[in-house]
């Protein structure tokens, strides 16, 4: 068992190992990218550093509404920083031990909640951008 924050975004549930967890914040400015898919929510400032903000939901797949952003999960990414939009406020949880292979694996609780792989999150948003 490990420590995780879990939270809502639109209609899916998500959490993420709280080790890869640098900061939970209410949601600043989000600025849009102008021509950005749909779940690049936008940047945000953290001390001077432009930090995107990933709609998790949207990614993956699971959701298509895009809702309002209450909080952002910052997470250690590719050598900077990596904001997870998060329509609730995240919540203490614990995860089961195991490994995990996918971009989101679908943990067998009563909400579906899908585990955020940072690693793999940065390598598929590579992906959908053509990089």
């Amino acid at each position: 068992m490990r420590p995780a924050l879990a939270w809502r975004d639109g209609f899916a549930s998500f959490a993420i190992d709280r080790r890869s967890v640098l900061a939970c914040v209410p949601c600043p400015p989000l600025v849009p990218v102008p021509g950005a898919p749909p779940w690049l929510r936008g940047v945000v400032n953290r001390q001077g550093r432009a930090v995107s903000v990933v709609d998790c939901g949207l990614l993956a797949g699971v959701d298509d509404t895009g809702g309002p952003v209450v909080d952002v999960v910052l997470v250690a990414a590719a050598g900077g920083e990596l904001g997870l939009a998060a329509a609730s406020s995240p919540r203490e949880v614990t995860l089961p031990g195991g490994d995990f292979d996918g971009v989101f694996d679908r943990l067998s609780d009563p909400e579906g909640t899908r585990l955020v792989c940072v690693d793999r999150v940065v390598e598929r948003i590579t992906l959908e951008l053509g990089g």
